[in-house]
């Protein structure tokens, strides 16, 4: 599936062979996954990552610090321990770049320009990268920072976004929900991926307990002063209510209060049964030495009766 969240790695992934001369700067709106693309591509290239959240540091974060040395009655640079400790192979990542203090930037695009510390110390073989939020328009930013990066900008994913929750968190919160993504709003609560992505984590907690998910639905609901919590909790009964997730779910309950742990029924639970019949995820428990203590468990189950899911125990 082609998503927001791919293009963003996959752009990272093609500017590392040129990393040396090459600054990608992921530019789009608040919660669309641009850190956690980072995080997949250093996996991609089998990098280690060194972030500085831009907004938040120093100048003397960037560029070091005079100090005076006894010895030799002079002043020296010492170089930020994060900086000093690059080595090679790296990605020194800048986040938040655009909400940083000018003299942040500054410094940073020395950094970039020269590839040298201010203690003359050269940079490891590292690929330099940067997120942020476009909030500030091409025109108003100077021209030395914009020809520092190579700019790519994207969008909000609302599919994405669904799908991510979907294989994440195991249910759907369908297109009426995920069609009231925005990446930016005049009102101070924001309906991003990242809260919609949050609300969701909520939800799983409940495990597909209906009571607990129409409580938590409700809170959703009283914090954000509308009923997507309510229709959140709709979503997410609707699909714990197909007789596979409870299965699924009494599977679970099964696991935790037995207190069983096997890590092939955690891989079994926790795969993708989307097109698996009940008939064949029994199957698959039977081999395991723990089916004993699980078969009177879900023989009291309410299974539908359609020749998918009907089995007998």
């Amino acid at each position: 599936m082609n998503t927001t969240f791919n293009d963003m790695t996959k752009f990272l992934d093609e500017a590392w062979c040129a990393r040396k001369y090459v600054v990608p700067c992921l530019l789009g709106p608040a919660g669309i996954g641009k850190t956690a693309a980072v995080m997949q591509h250093a996996k991609n290239v089998g990098a280690e990552v060194v972030m500085i959240i831009a907004s938040q540091i120093l100048p003397n974060e960037v560029s070091g610090i005079t100090m005076p040395v006894h010895e030799t009655k002079a002043m020296e640079i010492y170089d930020h321990y994060r900086l000093s400790s690059l080595k090679d192979g790296d990605i020194l990542f800048f986040d938040e770049l655009l909400e940083a203090d000018q003299l942040v930037l500054s410094a940073c695009l020395t950094l970039i320009e020269s590839r040298q510390l201010m203690s003359g110390k050269q940079l490891p073989d590292v690929q330099i990268v940067a997120a942020t939020n476009a909030t500030i328009s091409p025109k108003m930013l100077k021209e030395s920072i914009r020809q520092r990066f190579v700019w790519r900008e994207f969008h909000i994913d609302r599919e994405g976004t669904r799908q991510y929750i979907k294989d994440t968190y195991g249910f759907d919160v369908g297109s009426s929900i995920s069609g009231q993504l925005v990446g930016s709003s005049d009102s101070y609560n924001i309906l991003t991926p990242r809260s919609l992505t949050k609300m969701a984590a909520w939800m799983a907690e409940s495990n597909g307990n209906k009571e607990k998910a129409n409580s938590i639905g409700t809170q959703i609901d009283m914090i954000w002063g509308c009923a997507i919590g309510h229709r959140l909790a709709e979503a997410y009964m609707e699909t714990f209510s197909s007789p596979m997730k409870q299965v699924q779910v009494a599977l679970h309950e099964l696991i935790v209060s037995a207190g069983i742990d096997n890590s092939e029924i955690d891989g079994i639970m926790e795969s993708d049964l989307t097109d698996t019949t009940l008939t064949e995820l029994i199957g698959l428990l039977q081999q395991l030495p723990e089916w004993g203590s699980m078969q009177e468990y879900l023989s009291d189950l309410m299974i539908n009766e359609e020749d998918e899911y009907h089995i007998e125990f």
